[in-house]
């Protein structure tokens, strides 16, 4: 059964200690090694897409529960009025964006919407909750072995970075919905997951 996690999985102390958590800082490359991944307190390993793929559907046929961290969005947001697609407050510092919708982040959307359609494919008999992971905003280029050693670092020690662990909220003028809803009626059970920021990040 693939879900949505809840913060309160990523705060329980069992959840560390006797499930698996896998952090994926996916990438969409025809060559390069895009993705950065991580399982439990291991080092980090870049590999490519594929790669990371198929580690994914591995680590989730021996795990009966996976905690599945994907720094994509996993959830959109919608203008109630227009119905156009609006960002998320997180997704926006000073004049700096990285809309779900646009650039990068609609191609790691794909990319992830890609992952899941393999995972489902394998049907996975152990149960897999996801979470969204956000870095963005970055001074320095882009590593995807420290992106994701970030990530590891706010679910070790949850309420040290509390503030860190967003749960899915949106106002009044807008309207939040599942990324997977675009792949058809068999995703929409996933559910919306909380939102692990980067530890470095500056918050509204």
């Amino acid at each position: 059964m693939i879900h949505a996690g809840k913060v309160s999985d990523i705060k329980s102390k069992y959840s560390w200690s006797n499930e698996t958590w896998l952090f994926l800082d996916i990438g969409f490359s025809k060559s390069k090694r895009s993705c950065g991944v991580l399982i439990d307190g291991s080092d980090p390993e870049q590999k490519t897409f594929g790669e990371a793929v198929d580690i994914v559907k591995k680590v989730s046929s021996k795990s009966s529960v996976l905690n599945l961290v994907i720094e994509a969005p996993l959830s959109i947001t919608f203008d109630k009025v227009s119905g156009n697609p609006v960002g998320r407050w997180f997704e926006k510092k000073d004049e700096q964006h990285r809309y779900w919708y646009a650039g990068l982040g609609c191609l790691v959307m794909v990319a992830t919407l890609y992952l899941m359609r393999e995972l489902t494919s394998t049907n996975p008999k152990g149960e897999i909750k996801l979470f969204e992971g956000f870095i963005s905003f970055k001074t320095e280029k882009s590593d995807h072995l420290k992106d994701v050693k970030l990530l590891r670092t706010v679910v070790k020690d949850p309420h040290k970075y509390a503030k860190f662990i967003i749960e899915p909220t949106v106002n009044s003028s807008s309207e939040i919905k599942s990324a997977f809803e675009i792949m058809g009626s068999s995703f929409n059970n996933f559910g919306i997951p909380p939102v692990i920021m980067s530890p470095e990040q500056v918050q509204r």
